[in-house]
């Protein structure tokens, strides 16, 4: 039996100093460390651009959460997954 992947906001206005996350983007799959952030629609802090990433860029994968980087500058960040936990629900959306 296949499983449906299935894209959606996990959450939406969150702050992780270097940047505020306006949305984060997941694929719905049964994982033990939580859905998987595909995309990220953020505001940088250091050059204060509006931008999106996704892999290869700008977002990067790691256990345990996801690097973040500007696509404007070299800022960047590691967020845990309990950040992308924690975003509040308003905004989310289901797409396929």
């Amino acid at each position: 039996m296949c499983e449906r992947e299935e894209h959606h906001s996990c959450g939406a206005a969150g702050e992780t100093g270097r940047f505020r996350l306006d949305q984060v983007e997941c694929l719905d799959v049964a994982r033990p460390d939580g859905p998987s952030i595909v995309k990220v629609h953020a505001h940088c802090h250091t050059c204060d651009s509006d931008f999106v990433a996704r892999e290869p860029v700008g977002l990067t994968a790691i256990s345990g959460g996801a690097v973040l980087s500007c696509t404007h500058c070299s800022n960047r960040q590691a967020i845990g997954q309990g950040v992308f936990d924690s975003l509040p629900s308003s905004g989310r959306r289901n797409s396929v």
